[in-house]
């Protein structure tokens, strides 16, 4: 994890600068939308998350009625979970950064859904809000059951938070690997 391979070469280290500098405006841009809006829920990643999310539900349905609903978030939660596991045993930290700030925009893209708990205002993929179809509206399932649906606004922000700190923490690693990987050609 700590291990930086050599560089392939010059081009290699600055196109990962230059991707470093595109996914921090990016980041930037999704952590300055509304955290209890719809905003959010219409960026293009979130378009990424949706498939994982749904097929969550899918893979998760064997183990019982919570974990068929919490599987959606735990499903687009773990892809990118898979992506880094894949990139550090390839050795290739700056891979593995690049999915920890994937981890990071999922976890934010999971806090409008959380949020949205007891109002059930937001557009389902049904097509309906969770007040016309309460049943499938997962955070209000999971909150309810646990008895913790009062608390959505805050669970949601604590959502929000550690996914801008897993984003920044994955820009602050990938900027570590690019720069060794400089330091390296320097020394060549």
């Amino acid at each position: 994890m700590f291990q930086v391979p050599p560089p392939e070469g010059l081009a290699a280290v600055a196109l990962r600068a230059c991707g470093l500098a595109v996914l921090a405006v990016w980041g930037l841009r999704l952590l300055a939308l509304p955290i209890d809006g719809e905003a959010l829920l219409g960026s293009f990643l979130h378009s990424v998350h949706l498939p994982f999310h749904e097929a969550g539900h899918f893979v998760f349905r064997p183990f019982g009625a919570f974990l068929h609903i919490l599987g959606g978030t735990l499903g687009q939660l773990l892809v990118p979970v898979i992506v880094i596991g894949a990139f550090l045993r390839q050795e290739d930290p700056f891979g593995a950064a690049f999915g920890c700030w994937w981890l990071g925009t999922s976890f934010v893209d999971c806090a409008p859904y959380i949020s949205d708990a007891r109002a059930r205002v937001l557009m389902l993929t049904t097509g309906e809000t969770g007040q016309e179809g309460w049943e499938g509206h997962d955070w209000f399932q999971l909150l309810s059951r646990t008895g913790t649906l009062a608390h959505d606004h805050l669970i949601a922000r604590c959502a929000w938070a550690l996914g801008a700190l897993l984003m920044v923490a994955a820009l602050a690693w990938g900027a570590w690997v690019v720069w060794r990987q400089w330091r390296l050609l320097e020394t060549r």
